[in-house]
């Protein structure tokens, strides 16, 4: 396992901390003992985490928690704890640098119920606090797999029976209903100006893009991922 050490001021995302098989609450710090803290304080003694009370200062957050997030190393690491579904949606991100768009991303997999994230640890966004708060806590309650070898990780997803698709503004087909329907999917997302490396374009099964119907013709990679999400799981849930 990788483990990332962050402090978090946000009372959702501390909850969500709280709540997670995925992260541990080392430490917690109430500053403002309202009626919204309840909840909060009701997780912390149902895990044993003492929380420590301090007068209201108008430079310090109201809540404070030092929180352990915990990622699979690899792929193996991944399935040793998370068996083989008949049907799952795995998301492979290629090249995402801002941490905003990740934390969205992530948010979006987490409210769709896809099965993992999977986050290279080369050409890829800094995991830590920014991303967990832009994710309002999603981050902390998915699998996130941050492997060293994204394209061994996406063939690991084939060898078990998956179709993967890689959004690209420069495919020939669309992602809609007429593509088969596969109860394993890997969706892959690249960067709005980069896009997908060369060798990860390889290594999925078909490139698709959307369907532009306005002005514009591309979408941040959070809008285009939130998209080709929910037609993922559309297909899955079929």
């Amino acid at each position: 396992m990788i483990t990332i050490e962050e402090t978090l001021t946000h009372s959702h995302t501390i909850e969500c901390a709280l709540s997670s098989a995925y992260s541990r609450v080392q430490s917690l710090t109430i500053r403002n003992q309202s009626q919204n803290m309840k909840n909060i304080e009701g997780l912390a003694e149902e895990h044993g985490i003492r929380v420590r009370y301090e007068k209201s200062h108008p430079s310090r957050p109201q809540i404070e928690a030092r929180v352990l997030w915990y990622l699979f190393s690899d792929w193996k690491e991944f399935r040793s704890k998370e068996a083989q579904k008949d049907a799952e949606l795995i998301l492979f991100l290629d090249r995402l640098n801002d941490p905003q768009n990740v934390g969205n991303i992530l948010r979006t997999a987490s409210f769709f119920g896809a099965a993992a994230v999977v986050i290279p640890k080369s050409r890829s966004v800094k995991l830590g606090e920014t991303v967990i708060r832009t994710s309002t806590g999603g981050a902390l309650s998915i699998p996130v797999i941050h492997p060293s070898n994204l394209v061994r990780t996406m063939q690991e997803f084939q060898e078990e029976g998956a179709y993967i698709w890689g959004l690209s503004a420069h495919a020939q087909n669309v992602l809609s209903s007429e593509q088969p329907v596969n109860k394993k999917i890997g969706l892959v997302v690249g960067s709005e100006g980069e896009g997908m490396a060369s060798l990860t374009e390889k290594t999925c099964d078909m490139l698709l893009k959307l369907s532009a119907q306005g002005f514009h013709e591309s979408l941040n990679a959070a809008s285009a991922a939130a998209i080709g999400i929910y037609e993922c799981m559309k297909k899955i849930q079929a």
